[in-house]
């Protein structure tokens, strides 16, 4: 009788790792199927279609001798010859350097030359910065005579507003918009089926309001590429889709060259492809598993990744459910990971949250297990994925040191080493220019708390103002069941819980939250932690606990 009740027990361990698994499994299933059964899809790479943004912008590299859509389809005769432009564009077109105010002038956009078509700028004619720029550039017409057909693209990702498009016969074929970056990214459009038919270029920007949201768009350099892309060694070795690849585009770059070699030399090359080099090379651990896992191959880099992914989700699981049955809970309650707000966001664009989490719960069972070097082994690498996870054993070594136990808090602490050294070796290496900044994260996210999110409701984005309520309500209750609980208990967890409350409502950039996403993901460990601390909760504290679950399912709803 006592074995089946054993075998019983063991098999609940189970339950939760199979249903996560199956999960993750029948999520990334749906996700390659709809990217036309190709894995890279998961990071938005275009190999079979040669559509989307490509991070270099650097399209000679591409393509040597381009050739250009039609005379001036390039701006670089510094006026507006076959473009017609309508609306405020008729006043501050074409767009250079020369017209961009002072804050604009520091962002690196990378055109083609010395002009393109921009609505951010500092208008002529007494336009005065922050002023709306709106309005349309129409192209001459012109013949499709080959393909594929080349741009330089940025600015807000608003489809229908901040928009290129390609009218053949005087119907939309192709459309475009920017990332939500004002750095010029490569698109390249398949038009065979329409060549030899009349054409024209439309670039629109219909985006009101001077708080919107990159209410604006850049364009640049129209032309067909000289050599077939397919071909290219460049797309196939080191080229990344922009656009839905989100940070997955990041990793899948670091993968291929997580020992900075490429660029050695010329280390600020590495801004084309990424957006802040030192702080995206900061979290090494995911894309340099992956290097390993696929032996350097970019081909094989998102199959490493779907296969790394999916072996976290049931790890994450099983620690968990163990973790529930050592503090005498049912192991079953590891479903509710299940509904951790950023899981389904993590596995659409194969983001390294659910491997972060699995080491840093696999860190924290060892821990209370009394097995502090095989903890710290398992922060170690946590801590070079997502750096955040380390504010767990930074919480224990303060619990261990306020305890005296110096011995414990000495072998806490080591988890932390690997990650100095790396940011260390950043700093040397390759980004001397950001000094001790290479070895902190990333500057300008954090503040006092609430901060940010009252930024962000002064002056919201189209359909952003309920999310980040919601959100705010869901982190303001969080933090105040942390805060009770750390009262209560008085130790390195409750204090882990209480400092990952404080970095979510910490968040500065409304930027960051204007999108939900980025704040899901900034809570991931918020949401794995609570899991363990509401079953070993009191009764009274537990009541917290019906608002919270309310406000995350509308945390939820946009998914």
């Amino acid at each position: 009788m006592r074995m089946i009740t054993k075998r019983s027990q063991d098999l609940l361990l189970w339950i939760p790792s199979l249903f996560l698994f199956l999960f993750g499994l029948l999520f990334l299933s749906h996700e390659v199927n709809s990217k036309g059964g190709n894995p890279l899809g998961l990071f938005s790479i275009g190999y079979e279609r040669l559509e989307g943004f490509l991070s270099l912008a650097d399209p000679e590299s591409l393509s040597p001798n381009p050739k250009l859509l039609f005379p001036n389809s390039d701006f670089e005769r510094g006026n507006l010859e076959n473009w017609r432009a309508s609306g405020t564009l008729l006043l501050t077109q074409p767009a250079s350097y020369r017209s961009t105010g002072p804050e604009y002038r520091r962002v690196t956009i990378n055109p083609q030359g010395h002009y393109w078509a921009g609505t951010r700028e500092v208008g002529r004619r007494g336009l005065s910065p922050g002023e709306e720029i709106t309005g349309e550039l129409l192209s001459q017409p012109f013949t499709l005579l080959r393909s594929p057909l080349a741009f330089l693209i940025g600015g807000g990702a608003w489809a229908g507003k901040t928009e290129v498009t390609l009218e053949v016969e005087g119907r939309v074929v192709k459309r475009a918009s920017g990332a939500n970056s004002d750095r010029l990214t490569y698109i390249v459009w398949n038009v065979e089926r329409w060549r030899g038919k009349s054409a024209v270029i439309r670039i629109a920007d219909n985006a009101r309001g001077k708080n919107t949201y990159f209410g604006h768009l850049c364009a640049d350099f129209f032309h067909y590429p000289s050599v077939p892309l397919r071909s290219s060694p460049l797309l196939k070795s080191r080229l990344i889709v922009r656009g839905s690849g989100y940070d997955g585009q990041f990793f899948y770059f670091i993968a291929q060259d997580p020992w900075l070699k490429r660029f050695r030399d010329d280390p600020t090359r590495y801004r084309l492809f990424l957006d802040d080099p030192a702080y995206r090379y900061g979290r090494i651990g995911y894309p340099l598993l992956l290097n390993i896992l696929s032996c350097g191959n970019p081909r094989t880099i998102p199959r490493s990744a779907l296969f790394l992914i999916l072996l976290s989700l049931p790890t994450l699981a099983l620690s968990t459910s163990l973790i529930l049955r050592d503090s005498g809970a049912s192991p079953l309650w590891a479903l509710l990971l299940l509904f951790v707000p950023a899981l389904p966001s993590s596995l659409g664009h194969l983001l390294p949250e659910p491997l972060a989490a699995a080491l840093m719960v696999g860190g924290l069972l060892f821990h209370r297990r009394e097995q502090p070097l095989k903890a710290s082994l398992l922060w170690a690498l946590s801590g070079l994925v997502r750096e955040t996870t380390l504010l767990l054993p930074l919480a224990f070594v303060v619990e261990a040191l306020w305890k005296k136990r110096f011995k414990g808090a000495f072998q806490t602490a080591l988890s932390a080493l690997p990650l100095l050294l790396w940011r260390l070796y950043l700093l040397v290496r390759l980004f001397p220019d950001q000094a001790w900044r290479s070895l902190l994260p990333k500057g300008g996210i954090l503040d006092i708390p609430f901060k940010g999110i009252l930024e962000t409701l002064k002056a919201p984005a189209q359909g952003s103002s309920l999310s980040v309520t919601v959100g705010a309500l869901l982190l303001t209750l969080l933090l105040l069941f942390a805060s009770v609980y750390f009262l209560r208990h008085r130790d390195g967890f409750s204090g882990a819980l209480l400092l990952y409350s404080l970095l979510a409502l910490s968040l500065s950039s409304r930027f960051v939250w204007i999108d939900p996403s980025n704040v899901r993901r900034t809570t991931f460990e918020l949401f794995v932690l609570l899991l363990p601390a509401a079953l070993d909760s009191s009764k009274t504290l537990r009541l917290l606990l019906f608002p919270i679950a309310l406000l995350t399912g509308l945390f939820l709803f946009p998914l």
